[in-house]
């Protein structure tokens, strides 16, 4: 596990990652358990008929029979974590393989002696982390206002529903990007950590 390597350890600078991991981690546990309990506890609540899309406006513009098709609206959270962290499980294939990353100084990169390199591969494992959380808290907010327009409460998506998580979406995917390109360019920096 990944709180377990050497590069983000006690004493090597890498506490703040280790905690952002951990933090990741257990927002996704919370999310996927919220999104599974309003799918158990709504399911005998709802209509017949249930909103499975949405326009811009945030109006449904898409209904269709309680059943497989809404019930992927909860099982999808679940499958994009398993893709996340699957790709997360594969950072150790690719720190034996480098050479298959795009990565900005590529070559002095690959120069670096493995050792060197292991800070990029935590921040990999955070990125995969943070986008599950973010992915998550999206379809959390997504599947609360689509039960809520099902039951009649409300009659279109706040914004919040969606605008809000897509942006913490985005927002981790650049921190992430840029974090990770400042790290390649500093351990690739004349040859200096």
């Amino acid at each position: 596990m990944i709180t377990e390597r050497k590069e983000i350890g006690p004493g090597t600078g890498g506490e703040n990652k280790r905690t952002l991991l951990l933090l990741c981690h257990g927002l996704t546990i919370i999310f996927l358990l919220a999104i599974t309990f309003l799918a158990f506890w709504s399911w005998n609540r709802l209509p017949a008929k249930v909103p499975v899309h949405f326009g811009a406006d945030g109006l449904p513009d898409r209904w269709a029979e309680k059943g497989g098709e809404f019930v992927s609206l909860f099982a999808v959270p679940w499958l994009l974590t398993g893709m996340m962290y699957g790709f997360s499980r594969l950072t150790p294939w690719f720190r034996r393989h480098p050479q298959w990353l795009n990565i900005p100084n590529k070559k002095k990169f690959l120069a670096l002696p493995p050792e060197r390199q292991a800070p990029f591969f935590a921040m990999l494992d955070l990125f995969y982390a943070g986008m599950a959380a973010s992915l998550n808290l999206l379809f959390l907010l997504m599947n609360i206002a689509s039960v809520q327009i099902a039951l009649g409460t409300w009659d279109r998506l706040p914004w919040w529903s969606i605008w809000l998580p897509l942006a913490v979406i985005f927002s981790v995917a650049i921190a992430n990007t840029v974090w990770m390109a400042v790290v390649v360019k500093n351990l690739t920096r004349d040859g200096k950590p």
